[in-house]
């Protein structure tokens, strides 16, 4: 995977990166963000930002290896 480190226009730092996904979910990730007003990036970010906050014991129990 190549990733490329860009700052957006709101300050913070972001990764581009490439991914394989399952086609349709990428649809339905697509139908989201049509029907949310948000973007494919927005979409993604938020669905990943909400499994890392409801996972973050299994996080932190990594960390403390």
């Amino acid at each position: 995977q190549k990733e490329t480190k860009e700052v957006t226009n709101s300050s913070s730092l972001s990764t581009k990166i490439t991914l394989r996904l399952n086609s349709e979910l990428l649809q339905k990730a697509k139908e989201l963000a049509y029907w949310e007003r948000m973007t494919l990036t927005e979409t993604f970010s938020r669905a990943l930002s909400e499994y890392i906050n409801n996972n973050l014991e299994k996080i932190l129990h990594v960390e403390k290896k």
